[in-house]
């Protein structure tokens, strides 16, 4: 049979990087005019013909797909951003542009799936290169000298894009207060972090748990952005030192570190050397849960209005580990409210 681009077509996803691991699919979304397909495993974005050949110069070019990201939907950075809220989005007012949140909030996931990236990377070749270091130092030690040690090669240019993408992320997740609640919100003040809590909290009120949310979590969020501008831009009391694999005194060595100076910005400072796995892994952590948060409380204050609809929990039993998902949209009656998950 002829093949013909325009006719429905099936395709199985083979990981290109690991063609034995089984996946299973748990979600498709269209976003952005793009089909994208999460597995267990990883992120798919279908490549139609149309799309790789919209002018239609080339009749014969096929359908295709490519893998996006290594991080599928039994991760919580996945399931309990993209997938859980797009269906959560689904029974909000029609003024509220679905297509718009869906956007905002496939722009944070993507965020976050790059600080990801990183925090993996560095754990990763951390755990690789130290006993390649215990090795270098056991074997030298009658020798008189040890020889240079292997680093993690470009830290400091993975660490810069995480802050990066991290100060982006949260810049974006602010932008849902301006969505839900017509929050000011430019280019010009999107990363004014302290001018969004001033704001939400005159709003709702200092006992609100929005505004709680964004005062307990301002400091963390601060260091990130800040953090972000002083690698580009660095100055007296706005610097951060990013420490590599170093060898020490007692002929032992220290995995990758920092140190930041912040005290321009009211921040403080790291005075001595932390570790950084830990950092960048807690980092993502308040980050998910803050992105979760901060919808689930606004979506919350929208359906305080609605006669029929209220945010509801699954319990840790019936939640799909392939897509762990925790909340979701049903009936008043039982109401459930949030404050009770």
């Amino acid at each position: 049979m002829a093949f013909n681009r325009d006719n429905a077509f099936t395709i199985s996803l083979t990981d290109p990087d690991s063609p034995d691991t089984i996946q299973t699919t748990t979600s498709m979304l269209t976003i952005r005019d793009s089909l994208y397909i999460f597995t267990t495993t990883a992120i798919y974005r279908i490549l139609t013909a149309n799309t790789l050949d919209p002018d239609r110069k080339h009749p014969e070019t096929m359908h295709s797909y490519e893998k996006i990201y290594s991080i599928g939907s039994h991760k919580p950075m996945v399931a309990r951003t993209i997938i859980q809220f797009n269906d959560i989005f689904k029974f909000l007012d029609s003024p509220l542009n679905q297509e718009k949140l869906i956007n905002r909030l496939w722009t944070c996931t993507k965020h976050l799936l790059d600080c990801e990236k990183v925090s993996f990377y560095v754990y990763d070749q951390t755990m690789k290169l130290m006993p390649l270091c215990d090795k270098i130092i056991e074997e030298n030690r009658d020798k008189g000298k040890i020889p240079a040690l292997p680093k993690v090669p470009d830290l400091d240019t993975y660490i810069s894009h995480f802050l990066f993408s991290g100060k982006h992320m949260l810049t974006e997740v602010f932008g849902f207060l301006h969505d839900f609640f017509d929050m000011p919100y430019s280019a010009k003040n999107c990363a004014h972090f302290d001018k969004h809590i001033e704001w939400t909290t005159k709003k709702f009120g200092t006992e609100h748990p929005l505004s709680k949310l964004l005062c307990q979590d301002e400091n963390w969020m601060r260091v990130i952005a800040e953090c972000s501008n002083a690698i580009r831009h660095p100055e007296p009391d706005q610097v951060v030192e990013i420490q590599n694999m170093v060898f020490n005194a007692g002929n032992r060595f220290s995995t990758p570190s920092w140190k930041y100076n912040l005290t321009k910005k009211s921040l403080g400072e790291y005075n001595h050397p932390v570790d950084l796995i830990t950092d960048l892994d807690t980092f993502c952590h308040n980050m998910v849960t803050f992105l979760e948060e901060l919808i689930l409380w606004s979506v919350e204050e929208i359906f305080k209005t609605s006669k029929i609809y209220s945010l509801q929990s699954y319990s840790s039993e019936k939640m799909n580990t392939d897509c762990p998902v925790k909340y979701f949209v049903g009936v008043k009656s039982p109401f459930f409210s949030l404050n009770e998950k």
